[in-house]
């Protein structure tokens, strides 16, 4: 295990306790897809600052503090799956 999965595990013991809104979950989707913010802006017709207020609750909420961690812990606790 990698210094990384180490720190994502110490940090909840693989356990996130989290609700996300529904908005949240949308705007998590096109960050995994590795949309900017201001194109997330675009799509939901709000403003980069309103994009970057739900990413910043988006990681708190997770307990991550950086996107890399977001999209991993996404993944992980399956908030984010891949269809084929």
């Amino acid at each position: 295990m990698n210094n990384f999965d180490e720190d994502l595990n110490e940090r909840k013991n693989g356990e996130f306790n989290f609700l996300l809104s529904g908005r949240e979950k949308e705007i998590l989707e096109h960050i995994v897809l590795g949309k900017k913010n201001k194109e997330i802006a675009k799509i939901f017709f709000i403003s980069e600052n309103t994009v970057l207020t739900h990413r910043r609750n988006i990681m708190k909420k997770m307990n991550v503090k950086s996107t890399p961690e977001l999209i991993v812990a996404s993944i992980r606790n399956g908030i984010i799956t891949f269809k084929d």
